[in-house]
């Protein structure tokens, strides 16, 4: 019943699920396609090689503390599910917050479906961290969205990343498009023009919650989108 219900709602699942099914599945399909003869397996291994989905779930830490005001034994299990699911795909980064003598200590810690498992509070369980890296203090500056992500892009790999809020959605048939994308990256170098930093990518945006969700979707179509492409040449 959780996991229907949030398939209908406004919810950070609904957006991992998304985007890590759809993905996944697309590129998989382009793999058989451009390569006949490769097995099932081995263009599954191929895109779990070049697909990575990290999370930024800032309090997760503090779900995890049994002896913490925001301990929460339904978010644990939400997350154990989300694994579940999503499973080799998902990466999860979160702070981390540890008293010293000299202050409050910050860290920026990484898990995922392979960390070891310990149980906390009441049998419930949550997950050692594979990375743990020391931040040169408390990591919140100006904007909590911007800041929660600095704090995961260390976590990931590759030359290309693709930020998502937890209001946009994946589906197969646009995700066929993602070699297309990608290769916008390559022909600016190939024609002897500047290699673009940023590309807009179309964004399946769900706040079905009412006027204001409305709102900000078709501002994010019309300022985000349209007119970014509109502007795309002259600058």
């Amino acid at each position: 019943l959780c996991e229907w219900a949030s398939q209908r709602m406004q919810t950070l699942w609904r957006t991992v699920e998304g985007i890590c099914h759809a993905y996944a599945r697309a590129l998989t399909v382009l793999a058989e396609h451009q390569e006949p003869g490769m097995s099932s397996v081995h263009s599954g291994q191929e895109v779990q090689r070049r697909l990575q989905v990290v999370v930024a779930m800032q309090q997760y830490a503090k779900f995890a503390d049994p002896f913490g005001p925001m301990f929460s034994p339904e978010q644990l299990q939400a997350v154990e599910a989300m694994f579940a699911i999503c499973g080799s795909w998902l990466s999860i980064a979160y702070i981390e917050e540890q008293d010293s003598l000299q202050g409050k200590r910050y860290f920026s810690c990484l898990i995922d479906s392979t960390c070891k498992k310990q149980i906390v509070g009441n049998g419930c369980v949550s997950r050692a961290p594979k990375f743990r890296i020391e931040l040169p203090g408390f990591p919140i500056l100006g904007h909590g969205k911007s800041d929660n992500q600095n704090c995961a892009v260390i976590f990931t790999r590759g030359e290309i990343l693709q930020m998502i809020d937890a209001n946009q959605e994946a589906y197969f048939e646009a995700s066929l498009l993602l070699p297309s994308a990608l290769q916008e990256f390559c022909d600016g170098e190939k024609e002897g023009r500047r290699r673009p930093g940023i590309i807009g990518f179309r964004e399946h945006i769900f706040s079905a919650v009412g006027l204001l969700g409305k709102l900000a979707a078709d501002s994010e179509f019309t300022f985000g989108t349209m007119i970014q492409r509109t502007l795309d040449w002259p600058l």
